[in-house]
């Protein structure tokens, strides 16, 4: 609906978007943006394919490129509406504070280990994924204080790295930090 939005208070009306969806697509992700304050009422609202003949209404043209590639804040707990990405959102870059040395972080009390393969070990130990968060809200229900060293391979893929660093921040942890070898 980009450049032809439904504004003010009106009846019930209906409006389409006609997008092309690639033959390999593994997903399809909708919904509905309010700029300001307001309320968006929907009802019978149906996905269905159409034929080569209905014209795409995709406004974006080339923009799609610089949309992110992972949904993000999906506890929209973020309160900037500016539009801009989190920090925390794959393709922005992170607030990370550099280790100081080679060896930093050897002595912190939290260290996840984020190995080439996408296995993941805290504190030297190897976690899944689904446990990652209870292990971190241990540690945040002893010392929320404690500092997070994030240790990854060169080969480690962004979306490992984004997804523990979420989880971290999720749990109530602050200060992140990460190192790669």
């Amino acid at each position: 609906m980009n450049g032809r939005p439904a504004r003010g208070t009106t009846d019930w009306a209906q409006y389409s978007v006609v997008l092309d969806v690639p033959a390999n697509a593994g997903a399809l992700a909708y919904g509905f943006f309010v700029d300001g304050t307001g309320q968006v009422w929907v009802s019978g609202a149906k996905i269905e394919e159409v034929g080569e003949d209905v014209p795409s209404t995709n406004m974006l043209g080339n923009r799609s490129a610089a949309l992110p590639k992972l949904p993000f804040n999906l506890d929209f707990s973020a309160s900037d509406h500016s539009g801009a990405l989190p920090q925390s959102a794959p393709g922005a870059a992170p607030n990370v504070t550099p280790p100081q040395s080679d060896n930093a972080g050897e002595n912190e009390s939290v260290t996840i280990m984020i190995e080439s393969d996408g296995r993941i070990e805290f504190n030297g130990k190897p976690v899944m994924d689904e446990d990652l968060e209870k292990a971190l809200g241990n540690v945040r229900m002893t010392d929320g204080n404690i500092p997070v060293l994030i240790k990854t391979v060169e080969a480690t893929q962004v979306k490992r790295l984004a997804f523990v660093w979420d989880i971290c921040r999720k749990a109530g942890f602050n200060n992140l930090r990460i190192q790669t070898r």
